[in-house]
């Protein structure tokens, strides 16, 4: 290994830097509002009174901190993303003892991606007044596969040929 003089940093290796390690795909980033921070509080109180309150060694704040650590992995709600407050949801209402509630958060954790790309297509459908007929066309053709069977990134390539074949159509008829 050799090493060589920088100006900035004393030595600097010339040797290859090893390849930075691949990031997990992100899905929903963005905190918390405080509004899904207030709910998720309210039922984290009422999983401690659940699970003895003051009898317990440790105070609200310190279940919950532990609970989202458990659901999350991480230290509380103000690391936590979009992405895991249905996670968080289904947790504290397992606890509470709402396992209907607590499954169907569940289930929409699971599926959030796409309910979010399919939201946007309906969206950038209204904006451009064609009716879901004419995405599912799209998608027939081009995925082979019926609108309602198509993945998440299907359906985001679907929202931006929408955006885009709307944007042309609004430059011509001007």
């Amino acid at each position: 290994m050799r090493y060589t003089l920088n100006t900035r940093t004393a030595f600097r290796s010339t040797a290859a830097a090893p390849a930075p390690r691949p990031l997990p795909p992100q899905r929903l980033g963005g905190p918390l509002s405080n509004q899904q921070k207030a709910q998720l509080c309210i039922l984290s109180d009422e999983a401690w009174d659940k699970q003895g309150g003051m009898d317990s060694a440790c105070d609200k704040s310190e279940f919950r901190h532990e609970q989202v650590k458990v659901a999350t992995g991480k230290p509380g709600l103000t690391a936590c993303v979009q992405d895991d407050y249905k996670l968080l949801l289904a947790h504290f209402l397992g606890l509470v003892g709402e396992s209907g509630r607590a499954f169907k958060a569940q289930l929409d954790h699971g599926t959030e991606p796409k309910r979010l790309a399919m939201f946007k297509l309906r969206e950038a459908l209204r904006n451009a007044r064609l009716p879901e007929a004419y995405a599912a066309a799209i998608c027939k053709r081009q995925f082979r596969c019926a609108l309602a069977d198509a993945t998440a990134k299907q359906l985001w390539n679907l929202t931006f040929t929408i955006n885009n074949r709307g944007t042309a159509k609004r430059r011509n008829a001007a």
